[in-house]
């Protein structure tokens, strides 16, 4: 007899009662299939029918359906789900054979439990309420709750503060409501205290009992986070003084400018006084931990408000919220009157005072580089008129700003083109009355400008550091010049002039050295003309440079006598050989009867130190009569001639060796004998 029944036909054509079906996503046709896919039969869905089978979700769940299969009426449980690829799977049973439909359900649910309680990820399950409907083992883990102990009570009230809750349950019935999946993050309450969660909800219908769920998904992000702030805190924090560094103030001052409605404050750049010998001296480890004492301190001297930090090396900005001229300077009466105090670090009192720059938004700049550019200028500004003081940024400062800009491309274009030149002023014996050395001053023949003043362009020179290259060019090309002139009958000594920055510059003796290889002279042919500045700081070092100069045959000039801060028993310690009388004493002959008796006092101790002395200035015949009477040795001036190339030198010698100009000469030597 044979089997008609259901289960038989299905066994029948797919050698099994519980065949595959497969429900495409732009198809009503349910594809019924053996193990193999090797017999495929299509059965065609009502629209009705296949829509309660796109309404399975993730989870497995059951659909009855009533069909024909090849004429004949059946009724199938498909049990399934939707899979990864937007398409519905599972397995199809006989409406009646129960037994088929128990077997396949428990097969899917039990891997379908195995895996949400296996799987690393935190899953709970909860209703439009928030009462718990699954919780496994990850969540099990980490609240330190079992799932007996949590099913049917609110997640909200179990897990969450009251205020996150109130916040969770508004979100919820939105959520229900839209049907729409989302992604954010939470924090939750656990056995170890409060972690953040990053959760990804989504909704799914439960088709047996047609009912939504939310399933979430979570992953535990706590220590990713904290390990995301630490470097975040690392990149914005200075480390050795705790403050905010440059790229976090930098932010800060970007937000405040472009906040509206605007809002005025002042931005101030600190920057020490005299770091760089603190750090010289005593070294980095005592420099970091002033550093650190520094802005400590400042701190302590700023409104809970306003924000401070290190901009780099020894530079700190302040910014000042609702600044107004009295808050801004009482701020910097008070960091001047901290600075002016001594640190002590590790038993040492170190001084350090700062100088203070200060620039408003938005009447000095609306942007960060211009505030910061301009305050820098002030703190600038402040640093050369007086260290210790306090400048507020104005539109002059930019033209000294642009005209250093100018200066120091200007001049590193000038070395490169050989834009500069060297002049000479003879110093004449007054015995002889003939030249025995020049001085040689430096000339620069702008391509842009023209001849520029030295006194326009040194001191930057000096600032900036670029002196020492320029220095180097002076030294080259003044021993060329001597080589040249070394056939003269009487060849002239020439005297270049040194900055204390060339005096510290270690390789000043190499390139004397270099120079005068390269020209062939075995003792230098050059003298150094040095100001009493020069070795005010550090005695000790000039006086070993001096005497390495003196052991190559460098003559040394004490420049601008009488001006500067040299006593008497420092002038016995210095190699000297020639002190030149500063030329503000040569102008107060014969007005000024004071100025002269202290020249002719200055003189004497010359003569007594066995110093050769030289009197700069000498523009008259009454000059000269005085200066000769004190018994000075060689002078220099316009009375004789104005600095000159070394061309028209030569010419200005050959005609002070013509027997007219000789004659005149010698008369004059004698009528002031």
């Amino acid at each position: 007899m044979i089997d008609l029944t259901p289960s038989s036909w299905l066994t029948q054509r797919f050698g099994t009662d519980s065949p595959r079906w497969r429900l495409p996503p732009d198809s009503n046709a349910l594809y019924l299939s053996d193990a193999e896919d090797r017999m495929i039969v299509a059965i065609a869905l009502s629209n009705a029918q296949a829509e309660d089978v796109r309404k399975l979700e993730g989870s497995t769940a059951t659909v009855a359906i009533e069909t024909q299969l090849e004429g004949m009426p059946l009724g199938l449980i498909l049990i399934g789900r939707r899979t990864d690829h937007d398409e519905w799977r599972g397995v199809a049973t006989w409406c009646n054979d129960t037994a088929a439909v128990r077997r396949e359900m428990e097969r899917g649910l039990n891997f379908s439990e195995q895996v949400i309680s296996e799987v690393s990820s935190l899953i709970v399950i909860v209703d439009d309420q928030g009462n718990i409907k699954r919780f496994n083992r990850e969540c099990e883990r980490l609240s330190g709750k079992t799932e007996a102990e949590v099913m049917g009570k609110n997640a909200l009230e179990l897990f969450f503060s009251a205020e996150e809750s109130e916040k969770i349950r508004a979100n919820l019935t939105t959520f229900f409501r839209s049907m729409h999946s989302w992604e954010t993050e939470r924090h939750i309450l656990t056995k170890d205290g409060p972690r953040l969660i990053w959760w990804r909800n989504r909704l799914v219908r439960n088709a047996t009992v047609d009912q939504w769920f939310l399933v979430c998904s979570g992953t535990d992000i706590t220590e990713q986070r904290r390990a995301q702030a630490r470097l975040e805190e690392q990149a914005s924090t200075d480390s050795t003084t705790g403050l905010p560094n440059r790229h976090a103030i930098q932010n800060i001052i970007n937000l405040a400018v472009a906040t509206r409605p605007i809002k005025p404050f002042d931005l101030l750049f600190l920057d020490l006084d005299n770091f760089k010998n603190i750090n010289d001296h005593y070294g980095h480890a005592i420099g970091d931990l002033l550093i650190a004492r520094v802005g400590q301190a400042l701190r302590e001297q700023i409104g809970p408000g306003d924000v401070l930090a290190r901009f780099g090396g020894d530079e700190f900005l302040l910014l000042l919220y609702d600044a107004t001229p009295e808050k801004t300077a009482s701020v910097c009466r008070k960091i001047r009157q901290l600075m002016e105090t001594p640190f002590t670090l590790q038993h040492i009192q170190v001084y350090s005072g700062c100088s203070i720059g200060v620039a408003s938004f938005p009447a000095d700049g609306e942007s960060l580089s211009e505030l910061v550019r301009n305050a820098d200028t002030a703190m600038y500004a402040a640093k050369a008129a007086n260290k210790g003081g306090v400048m507020h940024f104005s539109r002059e400062m930019n033209n000294h700003l642009q005209e250093s800009m100018w200066l120091d491309g200007g001049l590193r274009q000038a070395l490169q083109e050989n834009q500069f030149s060297l002049h000479y002023q003879p110093q004449v014996c007054l015995r002889s009355m003939r030249a025995v050395s020049v001085e040689a001053l430096i000339r620069w023949q702008s391509s842009e400008r023209g001849m520029v003043p030295p006194l326009s362009f040194i001191r930057y020179a000096e600032d900036s550091g670029l002196i020492k290259q320029i220095g180097r060019w002076v030294i080259r090309e003044a021993m060329a010049q001597a080589r040249r002139w070394s056939t003269l009958p009487q060849p002239l000594r020439i005297s270049v002039n040194l900055s204390a920055r060339q005096l510290g510059d270690p390789e000043l003796l190499s390139d004397f050295m270099d120079a005068m290889q390269q020209h062939g002279f075995t003792r230098s042919p050059l003298d150094i003309e040095l100001t009493e500045s020069c070795i005010a700081s550090d005695e000790g070092r000039t006086i070993e440079i001096m005497s390495a100069l003196r052991a190559l045959g460098v003559n040394i000039h004490l420049d601008d006598f009488g001006t500067g801060y040299s006593s008497l028993s420092q002038l016995t310690r210095l190699p000297l050989q020639v002190i030149k009388m500063d030329q503000s004493f040569i102008r107060a002959i014969p007005a000024d009867a004071r100025s002269m008796a202290l020249l002719r006092s200055m003189v004497a101790v010359a003569q007594q130190l066995d110093f050769q002395i030289v009197a700069e200035g000498v523009e008259t015949d009454s000059q000269l009569d005085f200066i000769r009477e004190i018994g000075v040795d060689l002078a220099q001036g316009y009375h004789f001639a104005r600095p000159m190339p070394a061309d028209q030198l030569e010419q200005w010698l050959r005609s002070m060796a013509s027997p007219e100009a000789g004659s005149a000469l010698a008369r004059s030597a004698t009528s002031h004998t």
